[in-house]
């Protein structure tokens, strides 16, 4: 924020998302995110189901157009006690 001439600047960044059909459990759901600055990464998310109702999201990235991934994000998710389903 620039107050050195009493105004300010906001800088909104919007993500744009496209709907893809669901992979199948288990499998990666494949996207290219683009940055500010025009550069973009490939990303990954895969969710896989666990014993006991549980889901893995498994979330990786890559910068070499696919040559190499790295986790970014790996989560496991479970249902909260009395939860309705």
């Amino acid at each position: 924020m620039d107050t050195s001439r009493g105004m300010r600047s906001v800088v909104v960044v919007l993500a744009l998302t496209a709907v893809v059909p669901a992979p199948a459990a288990g499998q990666a759901s494949p996207g290219c995110e683009q940055l500010a600055d025009g550069s973009s990464y490939l990303d990954r998310t895969t969710l896989s189901p666990l014993a006991g109702g549980e889901v893995r999201q498994h979330i990786e990235v890559s910068t070499d157009r696919g040559e190499s991934w790295r986790t970014t994000f790996d989560a496991v998710y479970r249902r909260v006690s009395g939860a309705p389903r």
